[in-house]
C-alpha cells in the first residue's frame, strides 16, 4: 500500500433541529447485551471497512472509504474529511461535504484551529458545543454560519513523532 502523508481526520456534526447538540461518543450502556451489540457492530464495520480498503488501488479512493466510512459509523456525525501537511500547508484532500473542506481551508488560512491542534500537538480534539467553546473564536464563528455546531478531529498516526496517515 502507498505511504500516506501526514493526515488528520475530522468528523462534523451539523446542527441539530432546535439547536440541540450532542456528543460522538456511544451512549452509556447499563446492560452487558447493549455493550456486545456494540462491539460486534464496531467489529462489522472495521471488518467491512477493511475488505473494501483491500481492493482500493489509489490513495484517494482509499482516503474517501475511510472517510465515508466515519461519516456512515461514527455516532452523531454528518460529514468527515481528511486533510494532510503538504509543503508544510495543511491541505483538505477528501471529504464527505463541501462545508468539510471548506472548514479546513477556514484554519489554514487563521492558522489555527481544532483540526490544527489535534495535527500539531497529537490529540484528540473535541468541541461538543461552537456556541460555548472559546478556543478558536474566529473559527467557531464562522463553523456555526456554516450549520456546524460540534467537531471532533484526530491525527491519525503510527507514532507520536512522526504522524503518517489514516
Amino acid at each position: 500500500m502507498k505511504r500516506l502523508p501526514r493526515a488528520l481526520l475530522s468528523v462534523v456534526k451539523e446542527a441539530a433541529p432546535k439547536g440541540i447538540v450532542g456528543d460522538f461518543r456511544y451512549p452509556p450502556a447499563c446492560e452487558g447485551t447493549v455493550v456486545d451489540q456494540l462491539h460486534e457492530r464496531l467489529a462489522q464495520v472495521f471488518g467491512n471497512l477493511a475488505i473494501e480498503l483491500q481492493a482500493q488501488k489509489r490513495t484517494a479512493d482509499i482516503l474517501q472509504s475511510i472517510v465515508q466510512a466515519a461519516a456512515d459509523n461514527v455516532p452523531g456525525a454528518s460529514w468527515a474529511g481528511i486533510s494532510v501537511i503538504e509543503h508544510k500547508m495543511v491541505v483538505a484532500k477528501v471529504s464527505t461535504s463541501r462545508t468539510v473542506a471548506e472548514l479546513d481551508e477556514l484554519q489554514a488560512a487563521l492558522d489555527q484551529g481544532p483540526c490544527l491542534t489535534a495535527l500539531r500537538e497529537h490529540h484528540t480534539v473535541q468541541i461538543d458545543d461552537m456556541r460555548t467553546d472559546t478556543r478558536w473564536p474566529a473559527f467557531a464563528r464562522e463553523a456555526q454560519q456554516r450549520g456546524i455546531l460540534s467537531l471532533l478531529s484526530f491525527s491519525a498516526s503510527t507514532s507520536l513523532r512522526k504522524p503518517r496517515g489514516a
